[in-house]
């Protein structure tokens, strides 16, 4: 609506095109096209849209697991030590201290319960194959998250470390991941950056 005001009349949306893996990316482009057609409609409606449409019998799931990011994201900006989020501030809106391990332990029970519920859909095996992958993609998310801040959750607990980097990289692999990040962010420096030897 900012833009509208403006008078805009071209806007140029950068975003992480190199990957088809980033499920917000996806999103996010949906509801922007929207809004660019319209830009009095509701992002939070037309984000519902989305996820009722795209991922159909798992929509209450992903509403709520998305949710649970905004309502983090939410408290985190209240706190007084709360992050710079612009470029200056790098990483700092990855530090553990605005995540708890309560915080991924239910969002990995969300995605447990998705994989649970597309076994119960009697789908085609190329139905399963594309439910799957979808709850791959959101999964990551949340397992890049806790292994980033690993150690300072669980103290000397490398094989617990090492199960959930077996299953991160297994599940990059199988959904064809290049990158994670822009700059200098291929799967191969993730590992170094993980440590991952496997």
């Amino acid at each position: 609506m900012l833009y509208d005001e403006f008078g805009c009349e071209y806007l140029l949306m950068q975003g992480f095109h190199g990957e088809a893996n980033d499920w917000k990316a996806v999103m996010e482009s949906y509801v922007a096209s929207k809004m660019m057609w319209n830009p009095n409609q509701d992002p939070n409606a037309l984000r519902e849209e989305f996820i009722t449409y795209y991922y159909r019998e798992l929509a209450d799931l992903v509403s709520e697991y998305v949710l649970n990011y905004d309502i983090n994201a939410e408290q985190m900006v209240k706190r007084e030590d709360a992050p710079n989020m612009t470029l200056q501030g790098g990483d700092e809106i990855l530090s553990s201290k605005y995540y708890s391990t309560a915080f991924f332990e239910k969002q990995l029970g969300l995605i447990d319960e998705m994989y649970v519920r597309i076994d119960t859909l009697g789908l085609s095996q190329s139905e399963i194959d594309e439910y799957t992958a979808m709850v791959h993609r959101l999964k990551l998310t949340s397992q890049f998250m806790l292994l980033y801040h690993y150690d300072d959750y669980y103290y000397n607990d490398s094989w617990g470390k090492n199960e959930i980097m077996k299953d991160f990289f297994d599940t990059c692999t199988s959904l064809g991941l290049r990158n994670w990040r822009e700059f200098n962010g291929s799967l191969a420096t993730l590992k170094t950056f993980f440590g991952y030897l496997g």
